[in-house]
């Protein structure tokens, strides 16, 4: 369904995610958006949605830290010039369930079905399980994650490869 006349179409997906979005920034900030800030917001969420900027797998990296994953998705977004990587940093005392709820808040938006999870360590390398009742989707996850790794997978990513691809050349990786 279109928010908006012909020219440009705004779906109801980009809307609700520009208004979470905006919510978000609200909370924390105590800054307020007008209708057209919103509008705004998802027709930038909506031109991110058009095919010819989506990537065969949606990538996150989760490490624990309170800057761990940002920074290696900096890192490789950056050299890579192509926002590919969500990061989430998993503070020590956060429990796993809820960096879970965080990644399917990003997913629930996004009709990418395939997702790439780089891990560092510990409770992190069994998410997947946690990730079970997602329709549809299907998960891949690496473990011991760096920022070698990390650019590696990501080219592999950019490069138009499958998911079950970029697992199987990121063991060969490791294993070497």
């Amino acid at each position: 369904q279109c928010l908006v006349g012909s020219e440009m179409c705004i779906r109801d997906s980009s809307f609700a995610v520009a208004s979470d979005l905006l919510l978000m920034v609200q909370n924390t900030t105590d800054v307020h958006f007008s209708s057209i800030g919103i509008l705004m917001i998802s027709a930038f969420v909506e031109v991110l949605h058009r095919p010819g900027n989506k990537l065969p797998v949606q990538a996150f990296i989760i490490c624990h830290g309170y800057a761990t994953a940002s920074s290696i998705a900096d890192v490789c977004n950056k050299m890579l010039h192509k926002y590919l990587f969500n990061a989430i940093d998993m503070p020590y005392d956060v429990p796993v369930s809820e960096i879970v709820s965080q990644v399917k808040k990003i997913l629930y938006f996004n009709e990418n079905r395939d997702v790439l999870i780089l891990v560092d360590l510990g409770s992190l390398e069994n998410i997947t399980e946690l990730l079970d009742d997602l329709p549809n989707v299907n998960l891949g996850i690496i473990n011991n994650v760096s920022t070698a790794m990390a650019l590696s997978v990501g080219s592999h990513i950019l490069d138009g490869m499958p998911l079950a691809e970029v697992l199987e050349l990121s063991l060969i990786h490791i294993s070497e």
